[in-house]
């Protein structure tokens, strides 16, 4: 970036960039010769780096079209001292051959083949029909010579630029303005949010074409920065190719090259075959011919034998055997039609890849499963024929639910342990341990969300059949499973009371937790849990020796009957305190509860029939000093790691919970306000359910203490001072008055030492302050501590941290809310911002009750209340059906109806249900089908949020949707349905199909309508795959923030940088750096290079995150920013569109962010002089706005100037005055504002009066014309100006628009 187009000159700090200049440093290209082909064209591999496999290598070599079909094949190099060729291992690193260094050649050699490499061949064959490679090399090429000629062009131009030049750019100008407005004129206002486009583009039917050409055409229209300069000749292909490229939108479909691909029934080889060499038989059907191909994998490749259907004849085929090494080459050599289809399906590929996120369907398939949230809808389209697929049916048949297909078991606990033992002294070393932390935690996660898919569904037996269903667990692919059901509380015959669904989610916590904390030699295990209909799986790795009893692996901490012994080895204390002070966990001596005389009973019986007593490892009955929970147990496994599991508990009991639902304690609650405890008094019934403070919650309280004791200490040092220096008054003042005498220099020099060291002082006294750490076992049985006096501290301190919760964090986020700081634009990210606020989620109901009086004041946007109470029946409605799925085996066998009604029942029409009896005595347990029509739903749903979040719904529900009784506050159509079936769609894991549902009627949904049901999980990653990166970046959105654009810049590009090197740029962090950069080149003025970032974050977002996240809305705005800053408003409509439409089904038609987005949206086509179009935006903007008086009065201004332009000076003088009395009564009569406003109306009033006689009405087309002459005038006085400072008025409007645009991410 040229450092003339920064606005700062703050230095940026140079302690990052040594180190990383060093891992870059090592890159370099490589060459790669194929094995002899037609084409024989090398392939370059840039940025490769000498810590890569030789295996990372061949992924690469196979994002190449010409090679993707290679899987049987070495490496060499060539020796420059004697010419022989050296073979590559490929599991050793580039760096260990001295011979592969820059510039290297490296030769492919075909391998013989052997039965496992065949079957890898035929996979891969299919994956590159079903995902074709795109070719590299071609966009490269494209793109750098694009780039040359733009240089070539911009340096003619700007030489050329002379004053007879004007007159015919501005011809251009004004032919683009026209074609601009004739484009925007079948637009749509307001923007519906119907289903059934979801998967289209929805914008303007002749844009939908036109926007294929994004990418390309930025670039090549980046001439002068002014407004209106396009070139002629750029105008040409976009007529030329219309029909050609809205062919290609029509159908994101890949075309078909084989019908099927399957073993051949005369597997396997006869004796004698085998021996000659035959490995298998294939019989292939090519899409268009209708022959049937019968194929033989040899150990040298592939070609066609003579066998039929009924004759089995393995001799190579008489005429066309079409001997090959790939299967690819024996096709296109026995088949034209493939050769033709082949060709079509890499061309398809290619261009689909070029149109980037405008064809959202193609986005959303090429986006993987795993890491991103699964689509909640299915197009439509894609449902329509279940097709005969004999390749489908073979894949199922032979599943192996995650596991690596026929070799060694993989020991997940052994990778991951050796890779949290990897060094970290260095950057590189950081990032070579954050990137196979990444893979391995990755796919781990995938292979346990297979294999608990496949438990849930029979798949596979139990390791303990003989035992209670319930308490089954599972041992698959070196994963241990266990399940946990929702609503029964598995209890053990120790009477432990933790149950086990909640406490899943808190386990990995605190894994994550621990994790964080990084304490060396302390080893969690890989978790993940999968939530799939109504079944909990937690998938961990094993700990080595823990299914082979105590003489593998022993108990060396902690508790394993619920404290009646207590273990606390020595070397596991010191490495449990090390991450107990990071984690603000306090260390107490405990003492254990002692085994009952049932216990010692049952032990004695269990000896006298020979069977050994459980044993507790190390743990006794003595006083015992721990730093966590006594439930926490440290596990020396048989490869003498030490592992810590069952982290349920790291922070205190929620004091708030037990105190307003203990009748014996409530005396407190009784005399506090009714009003106060809103949302607090909790009735749930479900055994064993443990309320807990958020480690969130802890780290935010333990700082707040922590600047209260610095402020408290900094009044005391005040006060102290202040006596002193009454006492030394009088030398001071001698001292001072001889300093005066002697040098004024030399006065503030000392001064300044003076205030240094004090300072200093303050800052060793500052350091000082501990943080602040919390007992986890106060609340409980058992005493939390030996020394009465500290445990009277200790449940102070949980008690006030609770209170800390209730008084200041959750009135705050409110606060927050209010004033706009804070939009959670869906559920998703409303739980997202709570749970980094440190706000539990059984507070949605306390959220819920001060959104609801706030709103009765006019006091808050009613957007938050209809998230909340979405987001409660949401979280009720997947324990319900979960209830239904575990109550009865009949219906979990056949769950789709249940579903369905479920669904039915809490989206569908409630005429005739309104008069309910709310009957409480509703037996939770037993619920069944019966039970799931509206009128027993509701009920039940009111029931389950009164218990979970002490709150009464106020939108939803039977009758509660008419505007009657007491809840005549909130009138009728504050229900949104459709962002209703989203969540839950969301929560349960249910796909639906994408078309528009009549929720009027009493069943909108049929069984066809439910396409699947996928598995929620929640996985143990960082959220942050690099500490380092995530500081960089948000080292660099401050500098954003502050308007230092190079610095920020640096920063964002390193941390890019790192990223790309962690997880290949595929992260959400990865996509924020893309949009950050974005702006940052926007307001440097590279206007080409910000819509280039802002699509990459746009199209990362929709393939981690899905099609309608709610940062990909704010990716579609900020992108239509950047476009109409670019001269492309007839592109940049459909993306803003795209973000109102999108956010309307995140949040409903209240959300703050639609009401500026449809301004924003007017101000685009009233600048291309769309004029009914941008009063129909502004009109939207001002019906959805909310209590801001100046977003109306701004909006109402340029409602007026609208109609100035075209022609209607009355209108405009009526919102004027609008724009007056809204400004005066705001800022009073002195503020420029009404000034200016004043000014307006006197202008406007005077051209009424002149346009009196004989005015007119004037046509869209003629005030196209006036904007364009009107821009054209100001472009010729200021000529001179516009070539120094780049943009005329109009894109310095919208450059102060994007700031606030870009504020959301």
């Amino acid at each position: 970036m040229d450092s003339s187009t920064t606005d700062t000159t703050e230095p940026s700090p140079p302690s990052p960039r040594p180190p990383q200049e060093e891992t870059i440093d090592s890159l370099f290209s490589v060459l790669i010769v194929p094995p002899r082909t037609k084409t024989n064209e090398s392939v370059r591999l840039e940025s490769v780096s000498s810590s890569d496999s030789v295996m990372s290598l061949r992924q690469l070599i196979a994002e190449f079209p010409a090679l993707a079909c290679y899987t049987c094949y070495h490496l060499e190099v060539q020796n420059p001292v004697d010419d022989t060729w050296q073979v590559l291992n490929d599991f050793v690193e580039l760096g260990e051959y001295e011979t592969v260094k820059d510039g290297v050649t490296l030769r492919m050699v075909p391998d013989t083949y052997d039965a496992r490499k065949v079957r890898a061949h035929v996979r891969r064959f299919r994956d590159v029909h079903s995902n074709p490679p795109i070719p590299q090399v071609a966009i490269e090429r494209a793109a750098i010579q694009s780039e040359t000629v733009e240089q070539v062009e911009e340096v003619t131009e700007s030489n050329e630029m002379k004053e007879e030049k004007l007159k015919e750019i501005s011809e251009q100008q004004l032919k683009r303005l026209r074609e601009i407005h004739h484009k925007l004129e079948g637009i749509e206002v307001p923007v519906l949010p119907d289903l059934v486009e979801f998967y289209s583009f929805p914008g303007v039917k002749e844009t939908e074409q036109e926007h294929v050409e994004v990418s390309t055409k930025s670039k090549d229209q980046k001439k002068k920065k002014g407004k209106k300069n396009q070139p002629k000749q750029k105008l040409q292909p976009i007529e030329m190719n219309q029909v050609k490229d809205k062919e290609e939108q029509l159908d994101a479909k890949l075309p078909v090259c084989v019908e099927s691909i399957v073993f051949s029934g005369y597997n396997p080889p006869p004796g004698p075959r085998k021996l000659a060499g035959d490995l298998l038989y294939l019989e292939v059907v090519v899409a268009g011919d209708n022959t049937r191909y019968h194929i033989t994998a040899h150990v040298s490749g592939f070609y066609v034998n003579r066998s039929t259907a009924t004759k089995f004849d393995p001799q190579p085929h008489k005429t066309n055997a079409a001997h090959a090494h790939l299967l690819v080459d024996l096709l296109s050599t026995v088949s034209p039609k493939f050769r033709e289809s082949y060709a079509a399906l890499l061309a398809k590929a290619a261009s689909l890849a070029k149109e980037g996120p405008s064809s959202i369907e193609w986005m959303v398939a090429a986006g993987s499963n795993l890491g991103g949230k699964l689509p909640w809808n299915t197009p439509s389209s894609a449902m329509v024929e279940h097709k005969y697929d004999l390749n489908r049916a073979e894949d199922e048949l032979c599943a192996s639910y995650g596991m690596d297909e026929r070799g060694v078991l993989r020991d997940w606990n052994e990778e991951y342990q050796c890779c949290r033992e990897l060094p970290t002294d260095t950057l590189k070393e950081e990032i070579v341990r954050a990137r196979v932390m990444y893979k391995i935690v990755v796919e781990f996660v995938e292979a346990a969300t297979q294999g608990a898919v496949a438990i849930v569904e029979g798949n596979i037996p139990p390791i303990n059949p003989m035992d209670d269903q319930s308490a089954h667990v599972y041992v698959f692919n070196n994963i241990f499973f266990s399940m946990s059901i929702d609503g029964k509380s598995i209890k053990d015959a120790a009477g432990g009371e933790e149950n086990a669904y909640s406490a899943a989610n808190r386990d990995l916590q605190g894994v994550k937790a621990f994790n964080e904390a990084d304490v060396r030699g302390l080893h969690t295990l890989a978790t993940t849990v999968v939530d799939y209909l109504g079944v909990r799986v937690i998938a961990q790795s094993l700990i080595p020796g823990i299914l082979m009893g105590d003489a593998a692996s022993k108990l060396v901490y902690g508790s394993v009957d619920h404290g009646k012994t207590i273990a606390a080895s020595s070397k596991m204390h010191t490495l449990m305190l090390e991450a107990g002070t990071k984690l603000h966990i306090a260390e107490r001596s405990i003492k254990p509860l002692g085994k009952s005389e049932e216990d010692l009973a049952a032990e004695k019986e269990q000896e006298a029939n020979g069977v050994l007593p459980m044993s507790g490892g190390d743990a006794g009955t003595d006083v015992a000093t721990i730093c966590g929970a006594v439930e926490a147990k440290g596990i020396q496994g048989s490869d003498g790691r030490l592992y810590v599991l069952d982290l349920v508990r790291i922070t205190p009991k929620d004091w708030t919970f037990y105190k307003n639902s203990d009748d014996v304690e409530n005396t407190e609650g009784k005399t506090n306000n009714a009003a106060e405890v809103d949302g607090l008094c909790f009735t749930r019934n479900d055994e064993g359910y443990v309320a807990l403070l958020r480690p969130e919650l802890v780290h935010l309280y333990s700082l707040w203490k922590q600047n209260q004791a610095r402020r408290a200490n900094r009044e005391a040092r005040k006060a102290a001072k202040a006596e002193v220096e009454k006492e030394k008054e009088e030398d001071d003042a001698k001292t001072d008055s001889d300093k005066k005498k002697d040098c004024t220099s030399e006065n503030t020099k000392v001064n300044e030492n003076e205030h240094k060291k004090e300072v200093d002082e303050e800052e060793k006294t500052e350091e000082e302050i501990p943080p602040v750490v919390l007992n986890p076992n106060v609340f409980m049985e058992y005493t939390a501590s030996t020394d009465a006096e500290q445990l009277k501290t200790d449940e102070a301190a949980a008690k006030d941290a609770a209170e800390y919760l209730q008084k200041i964090v959750v009135p705050a986020f409110v606060a927050d809310v209010r004033r706009g700081a804070i939009a959670p634009a869906d559920g998703y990210a409303l739980t997202q911002l709570m749970h980094s606020c440190g706000i539990n989620m059984r507070y949605l109901g306390r959220l819920a009750s001060l959104a609801k009086k706030l709103e009765a004041i006019s006091g808050i946007s009613k957007y938050l209340l209809e998230l909340v109470e979405v987001e409660m029946i949401s979280r009720v409605a997947k324990h319900i059906l979960a209830d239904v799925l575990n109550s009865n085996d009949t219906i979990r066998a056949a769950p789709g109806s249940a579903i369905v009604k479920l669904l039915n029942g809490i989206l569908g029409s409630a005429s005739g249900n309104t008069n309910i009896v709310d009957t409480n005595d509703n037996d939770d347990a037993t619920i069944t089908t019966s039970s799931l029509d509206p009128k027993s739903l509701w009920t039940c749903i009111d029931n389950k949020i009164k218990a979970r979040f002490d709150y009464k719904l106020a939108l939803w529900g039977p009758g509660r949707d008419k505007s009657s009784g007491e809840d005549a506050a909130f009138p009728v159509g504050r229900v949104n349905k459709t962002v209703m079936l989203r969540r839950l769609c969301q929560r349960l894991g249910l796909r639906v199909k994408s078309r528009n549902y009549k929720f009027s009627s009493s069943s909108p949904i049929n069984l066809d309508d439910i396409t699947g049901v996928v598995p929620v999980v929640k996985t143990s990653l960082p959220a942050h795959p690099l500490a380092q990166a995530k500081k960089l970046l948000e080292r660099g959105r401050l500098h954003l923030s502050q308007g230092a654009l190079s610095s920020a810049y640096e920063f964002l590009q390193e941390a890019s940088s790192l990223l790309f090197q962690v997880c290949g740029a595929a992260h959400e962090d990865a996509a924020l750096c893309s949009s950050s950069l974005a702006t940052v080149l926007y307001h440097a003025g590279d206007v080409a290079g910000a819509i280039a970032q802002q699509q990459r974050a746009l199209a990362l977002y929709i393939q981690l995150q899905g099609a309608d996240y709610h940062d990909t809305a704010y990716a579609h705005a900020n992108l239509a920013l950047f476009l109409h800053a670019n001269a492309q408003t007839d592109l940049a409509v459909p993306h803003i569109r795209r973000a109102i439409y999108l956010l309307e089904f995140c949040c409903g038609p209240h959300f703050p962010e639609i009401s500026s987005l449809y301004f924003k949206m007017g101000m685009m086509c009233q600048d291309v002089g769309q004029i009914s179009l941008a009063l129909m935006c502004h009109r939207e903007s001002l019906r959805r706005g909310e209590f801001d008086r100046n977003q109306a009065a701004n909006t109402l201004h340029q409602m007026a100037l609208a109609c100035s332009l075209a022609g209607g000076y009355r209108e405009a003088l009526a919102y004027e005055k609008k724009v007056y009395s809204l400004f005066k009564e705001a800022f009073g009569d002195e503020d420029p504002r009404v000034v200016e406003s004043a000014k307006f109306m006197a202008k406007f009033t005077e051209k009424a009066v002149e346009g009196a006689k004989g005015r007119r009405e004037v046509d869209a087309a003629a005030a196209a014309d006036a904007i364009a002459n009107q821009l054209l005038g100001e472009l010729e006085i200021k000529t001179g100006a516009d070539q120094d400072a780049g943009s005329p008025p109009a894109a310095k409007k919208k450059t102060r628009k994007s700031k606030s645009g870009g504020k959301k991410h």
